[in-house]
């Protein structure tokens, strides 16, 4: 729990922060996703997701990602991760990202769950300097039904090694999860990204759905 009081105490921050930047440039987007994952054993799920993002303001494509990823279940609260994203951005140029994740689940009563993740990422790109983050997220889940799952999660970005480690970017998002069944399930969500600390600062509003697999 003292970990969850820092990290809220930091998206704050970070929120208060991004209200005083100046020339905000706001935009709004939709992201469809498919999700698939296979379990091959009990402590280990390899994933493969791949995304679209269109722009809705102005009309333009935003980008294609595909990211395969493999899990290792230590337990049943504590994950470690890691990844490869491929992607084609609005400059049609390709940039790629490697990344870790350390996640830990907890129950914190019978149908609210909560998932700190810790990941660091690098993003490379030809002719580009490395950017290199850390990004703190905590998701609540409420189990309303067996087959109904709302959530929210808050997510921040700590750029590492660029004009000095600083905090750019921030993410709040809520949604809800719907399972078919066991294998299969769709997720409809709203999320709020909104850069801070840069030039020209970015503001997003994502309207998106992803539909997830599980083999």
């Amino acid at each position: 729990m003292a970990v969850s009081k820092k990290l809220f105490l930091l998206l704050v921050l970070a929120f208060y922060c991004s209200s005083l930047q100046a020339q905000d440039i706001t935009g709004s987007g939709v992201w469809f996703g498919n999700d698939l994952k296979y379990l091959p054993s009990k402590k280990i799920d390899i994933n493969f997701s791949c995304e679209y993002r269109e722009v809705v303001t102005p009309p333009q494509f935003g980008a294609l990602l595909f990211e395969p990823s493999l899990d290792y279940n230590f337990s049943k609260h504590l994950t470690l991760s890691a990844g490869y994203r491929f992607d084609i951005r609005q400059d049609y140029l390709f940039r790629h990202r490697s990344f870790a994740d350390i996640s830990y689940d907890a129950k914190l009563v019978k149908k609210i769950s909560a998932t700190f993740r810790m990941r660091y990422q690098k993003d490379f790109q030809i002719g580009e300097f490395n950017d290199n983050y850390l990004r703190p997220k905590l998701s609540v889940k409420y189990k309303l039904s067996k087959k109904i799952s709302p959530f929210v999660y808050g997510e921040i970005f700590y750029h590492l090694w660029f004009k000095g480690n600083q905090f750019d970017d921030i993410r709040i998002s809520g949604g809800i999860n719907y399972d078919f069944t066991k294998k299969y399930s769709v997720k409809l969500y709203y999320l709020n990204d909104k850069e801070f600390n840069v030039s020209f600062p970015l503001t997003q509003s994502v309207i998106g759905i992803s539909f997830g697999e599980d083999f």
